[in-house]
């Protein structure tokens, strides 16, 4: 309407506009054709107008319905949204909680709190949440923290009702066991293992070869390995541990070498490394610290493994095929002990080298003619424990020797072949005496073949030992160490050792310890112990094995002349537990 009045206005001022420009040329007929016109005008444009306002209108109804049902729809899928989300908050929120009541358990666990323990297990129970045997392993830890070591055993045998005693629940146990010295107990959770469905790790037979060994069952432990291996579970360098220290508790005699041969092969141990043992097979250990049950052997390099002496007996008599036994001997002290120990084997007749050579090939023993036995190793001569002479020597082959014989100056020459039947060398001097050198050397009474010694050593591996456990003491005192930069703390922790020095000695002998009846020669009356009586400070272990699949083995520990068991050997010369 309002368009229309414009309309009309705007063609009254155009007309008035016009007259006034141009009187004399508007007549009467063109005002009444003009104002026709505007009327015409207006009613067609009322009839338009009315035709698009419904149009108009009915657009406008669907486009109000459908924005309220846009709304609607949006408004039911916020809600929705809104609810899944307060679901999600909610279970997030019971979850937190049921994380902070597992942290309350383990903190009073820790703190041997077996009130809060139980209370937050059954607050726990009553919430409705699922029950895990983690939640159970806590309460076990706990009953085991407070020293009740029973409840600890009833306590599992619930667990094992409810179907929630798990791996990790036997290990806890086990190792606890194997701690107090119940080592039945602890032999009849393994088999009650299997009844469960469970089946062992390795970590659950490190625990309990472990237990052997300190228990000094030898037999018992030798049995828990074959098990092991039937079940073919791979060992990690914990067990090598655990085997080393079975195999140095063992103090049996006329035992079958060949079954613990045949396990030292079937655990790929390799016995001729220097000092150390290894695996083919071996996963490795991440630190020198000491690793409970529960734990997983990490892939790390581990601290190396010392060879047990009875087990290089043993593979010595695997790889040689005659008929004498096996010995080897390792006597461990302080360096200034060690140095003396090394003096008087040397004068009874032991030499650092097995056999000749072409650097020294005067060196070995000699029998003269008046029925002495002379000791010759390199410029020294040794006539007897207490007397000794030098001897000089002349050519570059060093063949020939000038020797002080009946107080003057006789010129010697060596002869190879022996001049006597059996003899491996001749030894003629100028003055008309032979000496005859033969295979092996007679100590005593008994002759010794192949024999070796090594050099005053420093026990490198103890010291590595004695580092892991005063740095794994240090970590339980403080989480930060020494409060230093860790290179700096390393090389402090390098200056930490157990001042133990030993010497080794390898021959081949008919004579062996308790196993020498009335027709067979002893070694002068036990030449180690009197060694060990004339050095009572010193620890002294002596291994052996006999050839042939029958062949038996033995060992022992001597101190001050007197055998001792594994523990009081450990504590006379101080070695530390490597775990």
């Amino acid at each position: 309407m309002l368009a229309n009045v414009d309309l009309i206005l705007s063609g009254i001022a155009v007309v008035v506009v016009a007259f006034s420009s141009y009187p004399a040329r508007i007549c009467s007929y063109d005002l009444v054709l003009f104002i026709s016109a505007i009327a015409v005008y207006a009613l067609l444009s009322r009839y338009f107008k009315s035709n698009s306002s419904k149009g108009c209108h009915s657009c406008s109804k669907e486009t109000i319905s459908f924005r309220e049902e846009s709304t609607i729809s949006s408004k039911s899928e916020a809600s929705s949204h809104d609810r899944s989300a307060v679901v999600a908050d909610h279970r997030d929120e019971k979850l937190d909680k049921v994380g902070e009541q597992i942290a309350s358990m383990k903190k009073y666990a820790s703190t041997r709190n077996i009130a809060g323990t139980m209370r937050t297990f059954k607050a726990l129970q009553q919430s409705g949440v699922q029950m895990t045997s983690m939640m159970y392993n806590i309460v076990l830890q706990a009953w085991i923290n407070c020293g009740n070591v029973q409840a600890a055993e009833d306590w599992l045998d619930s667990m094992r009702e409810s179907g929630m005693a798990d791996l990790s629940s036997f290990n806890i146990l086990i190792k606890t066991l194997v701690l107090t010295r119940a080592l039945d107990k602890a032999s009849a959770l393994l088999h009650e293992m299997k009844t469960s469905g469970i089946k062992p790790d390795v970590a659950t037979f490190n625990e309990l070869i472990s237990g052997y060994a300190q228990g000094s069952r030898f037999h018992e432990g030798l049995a828990l390995l074959e098990n092991m291996q039937r079940q073919n579970i791979e060992p990690c360098p914990v067990t090598f541990d655990a085997i080393a220290k079975l195999l140095n508790v063992c103090r049996c005699h006329g035992e079958d070498n060949a079954r613990l041969r045949r396990l030292l092969h079937k655990f790929k141990l390799d016995t001729k490394t220097k000092g150390s043992w290894s695996g083919s097979s071996t996963p490795s250990r991440k630190s020198g610290r000491r690793e409970s049950v529960t734990d997983i052997c990490p892939t790390a390099a581990p601290l190396p493994v010392p060879v047990p002496r009875l087990a290089a007996a043993i593979s010595r008599v695997g790889d040689h095929n005659g008929s004498l036994s096996q010995h080897e001997v390792e006597i461990t002290g302080s360096i200034n002990q060690i140095k003396s120990v090394k003096r008087t084997l040397k004068q009874h007749g032991f030499l650092d080298t097995a056999e000749e050579n072409d650097a020294w090939p005067l060196n070995g023993h000699w029998e003269t003619d008046h029925g002495l036995t002379v000791v010759i190793e390199n410029k020294l001569v040794r006539w007897s424990r207490q007397r000794a002479s030098r001897l000089r020597l002349s050519g570059t082959d060093r063949r020939s020797c000038v020797l002080h014989l009946y107080g003057e100056p006789t010129q010697g020459q060596l002869v190879t072949p022996g001049l006597l039947p059996g003899s491996t060398k001749s030894l003629r001097w100028a003055n008309g005496d032979t000496w005859h050198s033969y295979d092996g050397r007679v100590i005593g009474q008994a002759a010794v073949f192949t024999q070796t010694m090594t050099k005053v050593l420093r026990d490198d591996m103890q010291d590595q030992a004695y580092r892991a456990r005063s740095d794994a003491v240090l970590r339980c005192v403080s989480k930060s160490g020494l409060y230093m930069p860790s290179t700096i703390e390393h090389a402090v922790l390098q200056f930490l050792g157990n001042d133990l020095y030993l010497v080794r000695l390898s021959f081949e002998s008919r004579w062996y310890p308790k196993g020498a009846d009335s027709e067979e020669l002893e070694l002068d009356a036990d030449l180690f112990e009197a060694i060990s009586r004339r050095n009572p400070r010193v620890g002294l272990r002596h291994c052996w094995a006999e050839p042939g699949t029958d062949g038996c083995y033995g060992q022992r520990t001597l101190v001050n002349g007197e055998e001792i068991d594994e523990e009081c050997f450990r504590k006379h010369v101080k070695l530390v537990w490597r775990t």
